[in-house]
């Protein structure tokens, strides 16, 4: 295609035919080209690096690092209960560990090693569980999906309904069907449906959206280190060096080589011929604009992984009146959203799970049942001061109106969890005593007796 058929082509906006500034050719013309697919080995290697580890790892360690509460209305045994059974199971570390490798490999989840009388590759069944002995952590490399939903009436159709599972144990492999209703299932990067089937219904590696940009961080600033070595260099003159060479004389070279650096080592300095050799120092440019240089990176690399620098980097925010505040509530935000999205789902299903054991905390009795996760914004002690004082004064007008009782406060304020805000009533308590009240009340007086002498008032009980 020619420059006027270039220009035909291209009406719609400006170009210089001069400078190629606006037309695609050459090194004026820029073309998204899709990075190398990474390969599970490459993923695994990466992982290791110190920021696509923390990368990946960041998300999970802050949606679970304040923790959360099974939070049932009036029932604070049961809450209880409930918390100690997720303890022993070690849920936090499984969920973590299977969020943490969706993000490496497109796909993670947590087999809830439930006792239901089934075989694994038979949908669980809620109405037997006998027990739930275990949480096992999972990648996508050990779950290959198996068969499909086909039923399009299924609120899970086209999802994987069966996976032959790997798992690795010391020299040997244990392989066996399980069934998606016994997994909790993370996944990576969201991606269409089609690449979703080639990824065997899992998702993109969030390594992978990030790689090109990882590698132009690390290598700005392996570029700067090898600019550092080479800041200042010496140089070595000898007369004639060309010509000692040519002669075969490389064994002279050396052995002066080697004398230059003993006499460099013992004395810390050099000794040379005053006629035929000469050495000096030659330093490079200052390295002033470097450090700009490398934030910029920094900053690439932040706005590709959606982490703040204060939190992608481990260190304060530097400058004046700079705190990095605002940046880390703006991910904590974000933070709040994937704990909705992805995490509470999770935790309700793992908790209608346990709830429906027979060993579980409501002995198999189902129950309503709400997640609640502790704020990730952590207040200073003279904001946690002011609060209560905030709460105190609220409490008190409470009591003082009667909406409230003192010991009903005291319930709420000072659990065995700690200090909490929140206020928790007995509604079902408080309807019976109100029945109660109404029932007294709509009592008719007692009846004179003969002669007129009402009886006389017995104290209140």
């Amino acid at each position: 295609m020619n420059l006027l058929e270039r220009a035909v082509a291209r009406a719609d906006t400006w170009w210089n035919a001069i400078s190629g500034v606006g037309i695609a050719r050459g090194r004026n013309a820029y073309e998204y080209q899709a990075p190398p697919r990474l390969s599970d080995q490459e993923l695994e290697a990466l992982y290791g690096d110190p920021y696509a580890g923390r990368v990946c790892r960041i998300l999970p360690a802050e949606a679970l690092r304040q923790g959360f509460m099974v939070h049932v209305a009036g029932q604070a045994e049961v809450e209880k209960a409930f918390a100690q059974r997720l303890r022993k199971l070690d849920a936090v570390s499984a969920l973590f560990a299977g969020w943490t490798w969706a993000r490496v490999f497109g796909g993670g989840a947590v087999l809830v090693n439930a006792d239901d009388g089934r075989d694994p590759s038979e949908p669980l069944d809620l109405g037997n569980i006998r027990a739930v002995h275990s949480l096992v952590p999972l990648d996508r490399r050990e779950l290959i999906a198996l068969r499909w939903y086909s039923n399009p009436l299924s609120a899970s159709y086209g999802g994987v309904e069966l996976y032959t599972l790997n798992r690795m144990s010391g020299t040997s492999t244990d392989t066996r069907t399980v069934h998606a209703s016994r997994l909790l299932k993370f996944r990576g990067q969201l991606v269409t449906r089609r690449r979703t089937i080639e990824l065997q219904g899992w998702g993109e590696s969030e390594l992978q959206r990030i790689y090109p940009t990882l590698q132009q961080f690390n290598g700005a600033f392996a570029a700067t280190a090898t600019i550092m070595n080479d800041a200042s260099q010496g140089v070595f003159s000898i007369k004639d060096f060309l010509a000692m060479m040519a002669g075969g004389r490389r064994d002279v070279l050396q052995q002066r080589l080697e004398f230059m650096d003993l006499t460099r080592s013992l004395g810390r300095s050099i000794m040379v011929d005053a006629d035929t050799e000469k050495y000096e120092k030659v330093e490079s440019a200052a390295m002033s604009g470097y450090p700009d240089v490398l934030k910029l990176f920094l900053l690439l690399l932040a706005g590709a992984t959606g982490i703040p620098v204060t939190l992608l980097m481990g260190q304060s925010a530097t400058g004046l009146n700079a705190t990095g505040d605002n940046d880390v509530r703006n991910f904590y935000d974000l933070v709040k959203t994937e704990q909705v999205a992805v995490l509470q789902p999770h935790l309700e299903r793992l908790v209608e799970i346990l709830a429906a054991s027979a060993d579980g905390p409501t002995g198999g009795q189902p129950v309503e049942a709400n997640i609640e996760f502790a704020p990730l914004w952590q207040p200073t002690p003279k904001e946690r001061a002011d609060e209560r004082l905030v709460v105190a004064q609220a409490d008190q007008i409470y009591i003082d109106k009667g909406v409230v009782l003192p010991e009903e406060v005291a319930a709420s304020r000072f659990r065995d969890e700690g200090w909490s805000p929140e206020m928790t009533i007995d509604l079902h308590a408080r309807e019976v005593a109100l029945e109660a009240d109404r029932a007294a009340n709509a009592l008719p007086p007692p009846p004179a007796p003969a002669g007129g002498i009402a009886p006389p008032e017995l104290p209140a009980p």
